[in-house]
């Protein structure tokens, strides 16, 4: 396969901006345009979009939504229906608590005028220090205001990861390349008129036991993907040989189409005897799915490249290489349907004897001696703790949430939008907000039984086919480790205040 890459059809696709003061919008000429609330919004041709006024209430939905409630509703009568059953933004935003896809949502009444996104904030929202301009992509902000990446977050963090590394790194907390610029990080809302943010979830957590949460949890993946399958005909599922996307499958199998399909990446390093080849392939023979094969090519098309580098914040090369092997052989009209987020059930961080401190954060993300990091994760910190030990939830799972899908994730998903849009069948806050409910004994890395009780009710013959296992997680050295150097902090702490006196 032979394409040409069109650089205006490619150049920050899928995304939107909201211009709040005159600008030039600087070559994105072909983009619709549409007036919210006496400003300008410019939506790249091969986003979704849906605009609704109704009275004194203006919604704009960028992007796709489900609801896992009323799985027949479109995209169109699932705005109508939460404008339907709202009074003003808090009701409003609340009603999203049981919504999937993948969008952000501008909202206007005669008191408020905000911005917020999806569970894990997969459709990206990003803004200036000045509001004068919000967009889904921090370069695409930059370009339109003609802004320039800063020194100091270059060589005090980008720059000292080394070319194999800087396939993990991800901005901390809310930072970006630039100084003028912050990510609205996920169960926050932005006040365009205030210039302020406001976090409005969790609120609660629940303290059912753990059967009914297991029949809850399922119950709510079942109506997220049957609402998906409703709106959308063509699917691809990404298949590995792990319980990942083993899991998301067995959903998927109640509500499959004609134009339903498997497809793996053929990694650099991967050969056709891998696990994550054979499996996938024996799996689609098995259930007579067809399985799309993405071939790894060395040379990449340099105009690809440069169009891809301008469109994201971290160039990775193995991301580079990936994207440009979709956009060769990956069909461009199907849905890709990934399975990451589901790891809240899965313990990606484990649970500490005590609430996690800044040390332990920058020990979960690898971000060591890097001060650029822990001053942005400590204010995340400062405005969460009190949150997760009210509730009860596991700032764990709040940081796995908020930041590694919030920014880690995201920030991937955003990078391929040149080449595929994609769905989660976990995003959805009232889904992480059950996964968060459950005890952690449950969720081990590999001996899991979320995923076991899952595999039971969605469907019989999961392992029919051999899963391939990561090695387990050593939580009891972690915690050991951990609880160790706890008590360094806090002995050398009674030394420092006391040991003088004695």
């Amino acid at each position: 396969m032979n394409k040409i890459v069109k650089k205006q059809n490619f150049l920050f696709r899928r995304q939107f901006a909201i211009l709040l003061k005159q600008i030039d919008i600087l070559g994105l000429d072909n983009w619709i345009e549409i007036i919210f609330n006496s400003y300008k919004v410019i939506i790249h041709p091969d986003l979704l979009y849906y605009y609704l006024k109704e009275g004194d209430r203006e919604v704009l939905l960028l992007g796709y939504i489900t609801n896992i409630l009323k799985t027949d509703l479109s995209n169109q009568e699932i705005i109508k229906d939460l404008i339907d059953n709202s009074k003003d933004l808090d009701t409003f935003i609340e009603q999203t608590h049981i919504c999937g896809g993948r969008w952000a949502i501008l909202y206007k009444d005669l008191n408020n005028f905000a911005i917020f996104n999806d569970a894990t904030g997969m459709r990206q929202i990003f803004y200036d220090d000045k509001i004068q301009v919000i967009a889904s992509n921090e370069n695409l902000l930059a370009h339109l205001l003609n802004l320039k990446k800063s020194d100091y977050v270059q060589n005090s963090f980008v720059l000292k990861f080394n070319d194999k590394s800087i396939n993990e790194i991800w901005f901390p907390y809310n930072k970006t390349n630039y100084d003028e610029i912050k990510c609205l990080i996920p169960n926050y809302y932005l006040d365009i008129l205030a210039c302020k943010i406001y976090r409005f979830w969790p609120l609660k957590r629940y303290f059912y036991n753990y059967k009914d949460l297991i029949s809850k949890l399922h119950e709510y993946l079942i109506g997220n993907v049957k609402s998906f399958s409703n709106q959308f005909d063509k699917i691809a599922l990404a298949v590995t040989s792990g319980y990942d996307s083993r899991n998301t499958l067995g959903y998927f199998m109640n509500f499959s189409k004609a134009d339903f399909i498997l497809y793996t990446f053929k990694y650099q390093y991967v050969d056709d005897t891998s696990d994550d080849i054979v499996i996938p392939q024996k799996l689609s023979h098995y259930l007579n799915l067809k399985h799309l094969l993405i071939s790894h090519y060395k040379d990449i098309d340099p105009e690809f490249e440069k169009i891809f580098s301008i469109h994201n914040a971290i160039v990775k090369p193995i991301f580079i290489s990936i994207a440009y092997n979709m956009y060769r052989e990956y069909p461009d009209d199907f849905i890709s349907v990934q399975s990451v987020a589901n790891e809240v059930v899965r313990q990606r961080y484990p649970y500490l004897p005590f609430i996690p401190d800044i040390l332990d954060i920058c020990h979960f993300t690898k971000f060591y001696n890097f001060k650029f990091a822990e001053n942005a994760f400590k204010e995340w910190l400062d405005n969460t703790r009190k949150i997760a030990k009210d509730l009860k939830i596991k700032l764990e799972d709040l940081f796995f949430m908020e930041q590694r899908m919030g920014r880690w994730n995201s920030g991937n998903r955003n990078e391929w939008d040149i080449v595929q849009e994609v769905f989660e069948p976990w995003n959805v806050r009232e889904i992480w907000l059950i996964s968060m409910s459950i005890a952690g004994k449950y969720k081990k890395h590999n001996n899991n039984k979320v995923y076991y009780d899952l595999f039971k009710s969605s469907w019989k013959n999961y392992n029919i086919i051999e899963i391939t296992t990561k090695k387990d997680i050593n939580y009891k050295y972690y915690k050991f480790r951990k609880l160790l150097s706890k008590f360094k902090r806090i002995i050398t702490a009674y030394y420092i205040k006391y040991g003088n006196k004695t």
